[in-house]
């Protein structure tokens, strides 16, 4: 016993056994880089070998090549989605370039919220997403539009119009049978004449 305390005061001392060396972990085979040469694609860091030579890939779930995201951008392989990595606009599928980075560019969105098509929606000019998703414009009598992300009446419907030139209320006055807009915002029917069909009888 005395030796085992010796030993472990000091190693070196006396008869005690020598110390098992600590193995060298093993190095990580490496793949080949593009352009290097290959026999398979399995050398390859982006899987892909053509013609002995380790080439791109835009499905390796890598970026690789001329890629500005993983499997995107670059011109050889598909615009990038929303979010995605880009060196101009177009390596961006339905949205801009800025930064490095798809984004929604002025008066767009993503309403789906789904990166892969981009930014959908024009909310400028969408009647069913005026100035943001979902907001719906509707006027009574009227077809509705969306013009710099507000709401408009792009036009009335049969024998109505907008005589008050406000959109709120829509296409308030039946022209049809309003003695005060008979035909037309305007036009009164004389004393004891009625609007039919649009003429004062």
């Amino acid at each position: 016993y005395v030796d085992d305390v010796i030993c472990a005061l000091d190693p070196g001392a006396g008869t005690c056994p020598l110390a098992t060396p600590t193995p060298t972990p093993s190095s990580t085979p490496t793949c080949n880089g593009i352009g290097q040469s290959c026999a398979t694609a399995s050398q390859c860091c982006s899987l892909s070998c053509s013609a002995g030579t380790c080439q791109s890939s835009c499905s390796n779930g890598q970026q690789d090549g001329g890629e500005t995201g993983v499997d995107c951008g670059g011109g050889t392989c598909p615009a990038c989605p929303l979010g995605g990595g880009c060196a101009g606009n177009t390596d961006c599928i339905g949205s801009v370039c800025s930064a490095g980075t798809c984004i929604c560019g002025a008066g767009q969105t993503d309403c789906n919220l789904n990166p892969n098509d981009g930014c959908e929606v024009a909310t400028a000019s969408d009647p069913n997403n005026c100035g943001s998703c979902g907001s719906v414009c509707s006027f009574q009598n009227a077809t509705a539009g969306c013009s710099a992300s507000q709401c408009t009446i792009s036009s009335c419907s049969a024998n109505y119009s907008n005589c008050n030139n406000q959109n709120i209320d829509g296409c308030e006055v039946n022209t049809s049978a309003d003695n005060s807009n008979c035909g037309g915002c305007g036009m009164v029917c004389p004393f004891a004449m009625n609007c039919i069909a649009s003429v004062c009888q």
